[in-house]
């Protein structure tokens, strides 16, 4: 006899006063892997129909584990039994829409009962969470703004925000849709491939720390120089001898097979990684795409971030270079603002989650300081 498996709660705060507008379909596209799997029971919450009062500061929840007003009773219970969390939502004015900002603000009774009444943690089930946001303009501003609203807010509510997608430029139509699109859809079905039965279903392969007494070295290292010309190698002294733990040399394994290696530099904000690749006579097998989904799994909830050279028509690698910034546009990236020249060639930046060039200085900054070795990467 079959044991039947307990499904998965999804809760989305709906944030649109659009109910079939950009940031439905942005939604929907995110939501399709769940509704595919029928592992998920979907609840939705409009924000705009809720209404929910704003936020006095009576210090009510300062007394007593409940706020003032009972109108968020109801989604309170929804909120600490959910197994994720999904905001959508436009931008207005750079920031949240009012009905949205009015139920983060009430959140404030989450931080009362931790720092007034001493719940550790307030919210007793952990959960993790997905940003969606629509917007008219492409001012990456907005998107700061409202992710450290949410990181803020989440911080004492037992959740994690590890994952996000934006629909910019929505005054233009649908020019940016397609691509999108499958980034939502990408990020669903990350997120959905969550076990019924709790916890993430494990990646397809194994990460093993390389270090100079490692019986693998000799491999890792034929790879290594076989994948990168000398030119772009900076040697791997620093990654194998590191003790801070900002610096990684992993090798991949399928089983006990030795497939691939990456390195990465890593701080407490996002995890970089700057040498990836799959052993010649195993590639084409999907293990790249799994590579990725393991190293976004181990470095979770930081972003993972890797430079790629900018793909441009008068490059003797064009079509290289297109098909590299594909391969990791389907593993869950997405194009940020942030660029630079090396060497006289333009490289720009791919990241899973929110990337600005001010991130990208500090990550540097505390790499320098953590390990000063490390920069020369």
């Amino acid at each position: 006899m079959s044991i039947p498996v307990k499904k998965r709660s999804l809760l989305l705060l709906f944030g649109s006063p659009h109910s079939q507008g950009f940031t439905r379909r942005l939604a929907e596209a995110y939501l399709q892997p769940f509704r595919a799997s029928g592992d998920w029971v979907i609840t939705q919450v409009d924000a705009y129909a809720l209404n929910a009062r704003p936020c006095l500061g009576c210090g009510a929840c300062q007394k007593a584990e409940a706020c003032a007003f009972p109108d968020l009773d109801e989604f309170d219970r929804q909120l600490r039994q959910c197994d994720l969390l999904v905001v959508a939502s436009p931008v207005y004015n750079c920031s949240f829409p009012a009905p949205v900002k009015a139920v983060l603000d009430r959140t404030q009774r989450y931080f009362e009962a931790r720092f007034a009444l001493g719940k550790r943690p307030p919210i007793e089930k952990h959960r993790e969470a997905a940003l969606l946001l629509t917007m008219g303009s492409e001012d990456s501003f907005a998107v700061e703004v409202c992710t450290r609203q949410l990181e803020q807010a989440f911080s004492v509510m037992n959740t994690a925000l590890t994952g996000w997608a934006v629909w910019p430029g929505t005054d233009q139509g649908d020019q940016r849709w397609p691509a999108v699109r499958d980034r939502a859809r990408r990020l669903g079905e990350q997120a959905a491939r969550m076990s019924p039965a709790g916890g993430a279903r494990p990646p397809r392969l194994a990460l093993r720390r390389v270090g100079n007494d490692s019986p693998e070295l000799p491999r890792f290292i034929a790879l290594y120089q076989e994948a990168f010309p000398q030119n772009e190698r900076s040697g791997l002294g620093p990654l194998l001898e590191d003790t801070t733990g900002c610096g990684e040399a992993l090798s991949l394994w399928e089983g006990e097979a030795f497939v691939g290696l990456a390195c990465t530099l890593v701080t407490e904000e996002l995890a970089h990684l700057i040498y990836f690749a799959v052993e010649p006579a195993l590639r084409d097998r999907g293990l790249g795409s799994a590579a990725l989904e393991a190293l976004q799994a181990r470095y979770a909830p930081r972003p993972l971030v890797v430079d790629i050279e900018e793909p441009w028509e008068g490059a003797e690698n064009f079509a290289q270079r297109q098909r590299r910034k594909a391969f990791y546009l389907r593993g869950g990236f997405y194009e940020t603002p942030v660029r630079y020249r090396w060497r006289g060639e333009p490289y720009q930046l791919l990241s899973t989650g929110k990337l600005t060039q001010r991130d990208w200085e500090a990550f540097w900054q505390r790499l320098r300081k953590a390990d000063p070795a490390l920069s020369r990467y």
